[in-house]
């Protein structure tokens, strides 16, 4: 009763009391934490999440690490894009793999992030960086970002002062500098499809490894269905994918050209956030790639079994 007053009163002042998550320190929002991703030590804004999800949740984020070990065993001098590096959270840890990866080109627009992110890499040689957003097309139209918590998302419909480029206009640009990358890791709150359509030509040519969040609420957000991709994804020759719930726990292995009705019924899952979790991850493997995908399925299983 006597809560319900005070609330009464504080908003007749113009105040409100707004509950936080359980284990948020008030005081870190306006300062930095520090925390253990992988092998080392990282800083991030005391508003990010990355360390409470990394707590909270035994698997989050460390399929991306087990990933890159296993195709590092059949891929020497493994070079990597990371798309959405943020504060340099991924490329800590995949420089944490038993099987290092030779280079690690890394993509972030976001100067706060790229701020962190140069300290938290400072010390690895194999760290090539681009300060830039990615799209579908280089675009020299401005558009708005919207921070929230450690995540980003670009509203194409509002006018701001960050531009767009794509990963085959870098690539043409350098002189093909993407050649011998074989995985490609993307997770941009909803831009994830139209990095890989701009990617197009690194695509038939190298045939990376495609690992990315597919997050029907942020699709919307930038009217992408996801689907057509896919098709684009399969004319190109990839046809197997393992699926994994936004906490790193694996859920399924598919034949995605013998079962595109089950991308439609995980699809619906998620809609509206009503699920048991909010997205998915996705990590695709073309045709060619088939022994490294069968491996990863083995290897995933028994892991996971090993953990019941």
């Amino acid at each position: 009763m006597i809560e319900l007053l005070v609330n009464k009163l504080l908003r007749l002042l113009g105040f409100k009391i707004v509950k936080l998550e359980r284990g948020i320190n008030v005081r870190g929002l306006f300062g930095k934490k520090t925390f253990n991703v992988g092998n080392y030590r990282i800083q991030s804004p005391g508003s990010h999440t990355l360390s409470k999800n990394l707590k909270n949740h035994k698997y989050y984020s460390r399929n991306l690490l087990r990933l890159i070990d296993i195709i590092g065993d059949f891929i020497s001098d493994l070079e990597v894009i990371d798309v959405g590096a943020n504060i340099g959270d991924s490329a800590v840890l995949i420089n944490s793999v038993r099987n290092m990866p030779k280079k690690i080109y890394c993509f972030e627009g976001e100067k706060e992030y790229v701020n962190y992110f140069k300290e938290n890499t400072s010390s690895m040689e194999n760290i090539v960086l681009f300060e830039t957003y990615l799209g579908e097309e280089n675009s020299e139209n401005s558009f708005e970002v919207f921070k929230n918590n450690g995540t980003l998302r670009i509203d194409t419909n509002k006018k701001g002062n960050i531009k767009i480029d794509s990963i085959d206009n870098i690539d043409g640009k350098s002189n093909n500098i993407f050649n011998n990358v074989k995985f490609l890791k993307i997770d941009t709150d909803g831009y994830d499809f139209k990095i890989l359509r701009g990617a197009r030509n690194l695509l038939l040519r190298s045939k990376p490894i495609l690992f990315f969040e597919y997050d029907r609420e942020f699709l919307d957000n930038v009217n992408d269905d996801g689907f057509s991709t896919f098709k684009m994804l399969e004319d190109i020759g990839y046809n197997k994918a393992i699926i994994y719930d936004n906490y790193g726990r694996l859920l399924i292995s598919i034949d995605i050209v013998l079962n595109k009705d089950i991308l439609g019924q995980l699809d619906l899952y998620i809609k509206n956030k009503k699920g048991a979790f909010p997205y998915y991850d996705i990590c695709v493997f073309h045709k060619e790639d088939n022994l490294i995908y069968n491996s990863v399925v083995k290897q995933e299983f028994d892991f996971f079994f090993s953990q019941s």
